[in-house]
């Protein structure tokens, strides 16, 4: 059954809770997947709590970090600032790189599949919503792990692919919200909610922590912890969603992190 008719599956109270926390937190949450609409101070104050997780996790003793999907840089500045460290962004449209005064900083038009920096070179790779859109995932996800140091950090967000809906944290009008949902909701009742056909579906939980784990050897999911930190002011919301296993499909995004380590065959069950 599509994931816009899950909520018939519930019972009355988990229904209620799931449709009182769509009009007090969904207008905030982020089912957004590109940098273009997000609002730039929004997306900054995301990117910073989850530094807050990679920070309590690793510390903060990063000599540099590789973004993954960089957009105009402001991001690249966050963590710069953050960690006080020399940072590298790639994405594939220069166009949209935004001036910068960081000498620290450097961005570059590059395909993530393709990187041309050196085995082992970064502390901390980090990625935000960048992943499903890039058509050759493994390779970038192999090239991702080779620029990594060992017991490098890494940081990677995308797309909920079983969320209910989506796009209320962007700004723009309720007019293309609404639009897009019904676009996403079009290519999942024709069979084609994946990434590879054009979709801006995501990944599960569990999918991002399979892909993780076999690549970096190494996954912890950190969406719950993510959702708390930036809705401090709705904790006991959030985590009645959390109690009631109605995070999976309530909140819009799912995180990792971990270490670089030796890859291992997933056994996370999906």
């Amino acid at each position: 059954m599509y994931i816009w008719l899950r909520c018939v599956m519930l019972d009355r109270k988990s229904l209620g809770l799931l449709l009182y926390s769509s009009s007090q937190v969904w207008d905030g949450l982020e089912m957004v997947f590109t940098n273009e609409i997000l609002d730039p101070e929004t997306y900054l104050f995301k990117t910073r709590r989850l530094l807050e997780i990679v920070r309590s996790r690793y510390g903060g003793a990063f000599s540099n970090a590789l973004i993954v999907g960089c957009g105009s840089g402001r991001e690249a500045e966050v963590i710069s600032d953050d960690f006080g460290c020399k940072v590298d962004g790639i994405d594939t449209n220069s166009d949209q790189f935004a001036a910068c005064d960081n000498s620290k900083i450097r961005l570059f038009a590059m395909d993530a599949s393709k990187l041309e920096f050196e085995n082992a070179s970064y502390d901390l790779v980090y990625s935000f919503h960048a992943i499903e859109h890039i058509q050759n995932l493994n390779k970038a996800m192999s090239e991702m792990r080779r620029v990594l140091r060992p017991n490098g950090a890494y940081c990677i967000g995308t797309p909920n692919k079983s969320r209910m809906i989506g796009y209320f944290g962007s700004s723009t009008t309720l007019y293309k919200k609404v639009r897009w949902n019904l676009a996403d909701l079009r290519m999942r009742v024709t069979g084609r909610w994946e990434n590879a056909l054009g979709a801006h579906a995501g990944f599960r939980r569990e999918e991002l922590l399979n892909l993780c784990l076999t690549t970096f050897g190494d996954a912890q999911d950190v969406t719950d912890e993510y959702y708390l930190r930036l809705y401090a002011d709705k904790i006991k919301l959030i985590n009645a969603l959390i109690s009631l296993n109605l995070s999976r499909i309530a909140f819009p995004a799912v995180y990792a992190v971990g270490r670089k380590s030796t890859p291992i065959t997933s056994t996370i069950e999906k």
